[in-house]
């Protein structure tokens, strides 16, 4: 039995292939603005309809270096390890400096047949970039669009997961003893 597990900032979604979607208590919180409405009636998915596909775009802010650029490609592909593949387009966006940009992501969930679009931030704070420029970006490329419904989500420092990503990272970087005096 193939399990999928869904993660947003309050709540968890789980598809299973036997048992379909089902649905914690209150799934929701990334489509809200722009008026999208609650997900999945009475399955919880993360699709208003289960028949319909929902594009997720993960966007960070982009750079110069490749290696920071990859860091997104992996996060994307743990990610579609999570989701229903057959229900949700994962796609990967760079806000400026590097390619793929959120049009041309918004415009492969479309392609893919995504009725509504998630741009998530793989940013930690509401700064400029969450709250002007990638809703702009978005409003932009779903003007092309105008029967695809699409929101951004909250940035990933607001999720209550953070406190325990900290905890991880700090424990790490005491157990491996290596610390700078002076």
């Amino acid at each position: 039995m193939g399990l999928w597990l869904a993660a947003s900032a309050s709540s968890w979604s789980v598809h299973s292939r036997s048992l379909g979607h089902i649905r914690s208590s209150n799934l929701g919180l990334v489509l809200r603005q722009h008026g999208v409405p609650e997900p999945g009636g009475e399955c919880g998915c993360l699709s208003s309809v289960c028949d319909d596909r929902v594009g997720v775009i993960l966007c960070d802010h982009g750079s110069r270096k490749s290696a920071a650029n990859d860091l997104i490609i992996e996060v994307s592909r743990q990610f579609r390890e999570l989701e229903a593949a057959e229900s949700h387009v994962v796609e990967i966006a760079h806000m400026e400096l590097a390619e793929p940009r959120i049009s041309d992501a918004f415009d492969k969930c479309v392609e893919a047949g995504a009725k509504t679009v998630v741009c998530q931030p793989f940013f930690l704070g509401p700064g400029r970039h969450v709250t002007s420029d990638i809703p702009a970006m978005m409003k932009d490329v779903a003007s092309k669009h105008p029967n695809v419904r699409w929101t951004v989500s909250e940035p990933l420092g607001l999720s209550p997961l953070i406190p325990r990503v900290i905890q991880e990272t700090v424990k790490k970087a005491i157990g491996k003893k290596k610390f700078t005096k002076g």
